[in-house]
């Protein structure tokens, strides 16, 4: 893609005009991509969004802006996302009492391995949903070992745990 594409892209999504983008136009700058297999990659993943999405622009318009930059803009992507068993949202976090349990659809922003005493891996997580994001999360290396394939940045999740002493102790990861 061109700076003068992109600049036109950004240019849209900015003046709100992003629900306007027709999948011809998404089709277009997935044929300016040199890589001949992500043109029909592109091609899928516009039919599903369609399919799914249809009849909620500001969730179109999320879907739209992350495969054409790769970044959702006007939203979060945990809005593509339902779940009933959501029960918090980040910014709620901080007003439980310590040993309150709470399940969170967010988005993995970072992950930063490391070993304990004992030579295990565990992680630390960085959270976010639409409305806010946790930086104090810790997944032990007793169920890290079970989960470590599903932790990844960027990927959205379904997250059960407590609270602990303002820190989120994760019980259960698992796809949103």
């Amino acid at each position: 893609m061109t700076t003068r594409e992109r600049k036109f892209v950004f240019d849209t999504i900015e003046s709100g005009g992003a629900q306007t983008i027709k999948e011809s136009y998404v089709l277009l700058l997935a044929s300016k991509i040199p890589n001949k297999t992500r043109k029909p990659k592109i091609s899928q993943e516009i039919s599903d969004m369609n399919n799914g999405l249809a009849g909620n622009p500001k969730r179109m318009c999320i879907a739209y802006e992350k495969y054409l930059l790769g970044i959702p803009l006007s939203g979060s992507l945990v809005e593509l996302y339902y779940n009933e068993r959501v029960n918090i949202k980040c910014r709620d976090f901080h007003k439980l009492p310590d040993g309150a349990s709470g399940h969170f659809g967010v988005v993995i922003e970072g992950v930063r391995e490391i070993k304990d005493k004992n030579g295990n891996r565990m992680c630390f997580l960085s959270l976010s949903d639409e409305t806010y994001m946790l930086d104090s999360v810790v997944v032990f290396a007793s169920f890290y070992n079970k989960v470590a394939w599903i932790i990844e940045e960027g990927k959205p999740v379904f997250i059960s745990g407590k609270k602990n002493k303002g820190s989120l102790i994760v019980n259960n990861i698992s796809h949103l």
